[in-house]
């Protein structure tokens, strides 16, 4: 795996690196500890490299590039490069000598993307350690020896010391990335360096891992669900559960990537033909992870919160948000934080966690009722069950229980099965559609519909875009009605024709998925 990493003066490219090198086990090639070596030196080629530096300008590419070259002599295809290319002649430089050596391209392509006020703040306050080039800042780190390595050699960088020097290599970088993004588009990966160094860390992980998982399975990361063979999800399957933590199916390590591998198609395509439960799209959301911790939970619930934030922006141009906490975590303000960094005004937080939520008083403390009365309508369709005194939190249970006996008991009608004209399988999207059918199959799944017949029934939906499809467009006869006619299936584009068979069938409660695969289709 060949990264290389670029960023502004002070982004935190050195500090990065070091983490990825020792995770990953590449070799670094680091171009700006190249040129302080030469010019701790003390040679002509040192000397003129120290004068270029000090005044803000860069060093010429023939320099640049003769480094580089000698260095990838000496290494494999294992290898990260921090601060190179920096320019568009160096970019293409490095793409000959890849393509000469290896036959292949750089894979990860990472911008760190910093605020300049920031970066000006981060290089005025830098101290480096000149033995083991450890970064430090002087407002928090108030030693006289590193940290590390115990050097009392800690100094400014001859490049830090001066304005109007910082301010030229900035405005450098601005002017020379505008190339460079071009360049690698379509592989350059941004990431916020704005954040604190963990969680720049975690961001750069998650993109790092999945291109190990589909560089070891010798999977295209660019290919989507619909092209991975059954072969290509199985090395994936087993890769993953070889090389990292597995609790559960698919719980892992890999926690801290599946928003990579989602855009990729590799983790999603797994989980989907493992028949595990997969959830679209919504305008709320529940982070949860069954052994969460101080770190995952909060990066957990922070994306999901931000996921649901931002399609409830997009599709309802929402701007104002209540919260209500249901229960105990760590996820909590972090969820908060992302709402807000979205956009989003919090006018309040309701905490409606049920007390005690970590556990239940002892037996013999145990408040229970002493009073139970039923209270009955003149219909008798209704009844008020009054249990008191109660602990705080019961009512609560047992209405839930109830409730799901009830249900349990009562007859209803609902979708067991649907066909698409021309799909063959849901995990796949149709040219023209907004939804991919994945997303169809869990709007069906919210079909409300009345079947006065105790035979299954067929209906037909057939539209043609441009259009939003709602459960209103379905066909129907006396037998059957839709209830919630307002509900969006899909959204079709120019010319676009859906044509779906939809199977209702009527039952009692629940019944089992392996009654409905009896079911004719």
């Amino acid at each position: 795996m060949i990264i290389t990493i670029f960023g502004p003066p002070g982004s935190g490219k050195g500090t990065q690196s070091s983490l990825l090198i020792a995770k990953y086990s590449l070799k670094l090639i680091s171009v700006g500890d190249l040129l302080r070596n030469i010019i701790s030196d003390g040679s002509e080629l040192g000397k003129k490299i120290k004068g270029t530096v000090e005044s803000g300008n860069l060093i010429q590419d023939e320099i640049i590039c003769g480094l580089l070259h000698d260095q990838l002599a000496l290494m494999d295809d294992n290898c990260l490069l921090d601060g190179f290319p920096r320019n568009l002649n160096q970019a293409h430089f490095l793409t000959q000598v890849l393509q000469e050596k290896y036959n292949r391209d750089v894979d990860i392509v990472i911008e760190l993307q910093l605020d300049d006020n920031i970066a000006i703040d981060r290089l005025k306050n830098r101290l480096a350690c000149l033995d083991c080039k450890s970064i430090y800042s002087v407002s928090s780190f108030k030693s006289t020896t590193c940290a590390k390595c115990k050097s009392t050699r800690l100094e400014k960088r001859i490049d830090d010391a001066d304005m109007s020097a910082i301010n030229k290599r900035i405005s450098e970088y601005h002017l020379q990335m505008k190339g460079l993004r071009k360049y690698y588009k379509g592989k350059l990966l941004t990431i916020d360096a704005n954040l604190s160094v963990d969680e720049v860390t975690q961001e750069i992980e998650s993109i790092a891992t999945a291109n190990v998982i589909c560089h070891a399975c010798e999977v295209d990361k660019r290919k989507r669900v619909s092209e991975l063979r059954d072969e290509d999800i199985e090395k994936i399957s087993s890769f993953i559960r070889q090389n990292y933590v597995i609790e559960g199916e698919l719980r892992k390590e890999v926690a801290m990537n599946i928003k990579s591998l989602v855009e990729m198609g590799c983790y999603r395509g797994v989980r989907h033909r493992k028949g595990l439960p997969v959830r679209g799209q919504r305008t709320h959301t529940n982070a949860k992870t069954r052994k969460g911790s101080r770190k995952s939970t909060p990066y957990a619930a922070g994306k999901a919160a931000e996921a649901a934030a931002k399609n409830a922006m997009e599709r309802f141009g929402m701007k104002v948000v209540s919260v209500i906490i249901r229960g105990p975590g760590f996820g909590t303000e972090a969820a908060v934080k992302a709402l807000q960094s979205c956009g989003l005004t919090v006018t309040s937080i309701a905490d409606k966690t049920a007390i005690p939520h970590n556990g239940c008083s002892s037996l013999d403390k145990l408040i229970k009722p002493s009073s139970v009365k039923v209270i009955s309508d003149d219909s008798s369709e209704k009844s008020d069950i009054v249990l008191e005194p109660l602990e705080s939190g019961f009512a609560l249970t047992l209405g839930n229980a109830l409730r799901r006996v009830m249900l349990s008991s009562l007859k209803g009608s609902a979708v067991y099965g649907i066909k698409i004209e021309g799909v063959t399988h849901e995990f796949t999207s149709i040219q023209g559609v907004r939804e991919d059918v994945t997303d169809i199959v869990l709007n069906m799944g919210m079909l409300r519909c009345k079947l006065n017949s105790a035979s299954n029934k067929c209906l037909n939906l057939n539209a043609k875009g441009p259009c939003q499809v709602l459960a209103g467009m379905i066909e129907t006869d006396d037998q059957c009605s839709i209830v919630n006619k307002d509900l969006l299936i899909c959204t079709l584009g120019q010319n676009v024709e859906l044509n779906m068979t939809i199977y209702v069938a009527s039952g009692k409660g629940y019944l089992p998925v392996t009654n409905i695969k009896k079911m004719n289709f």
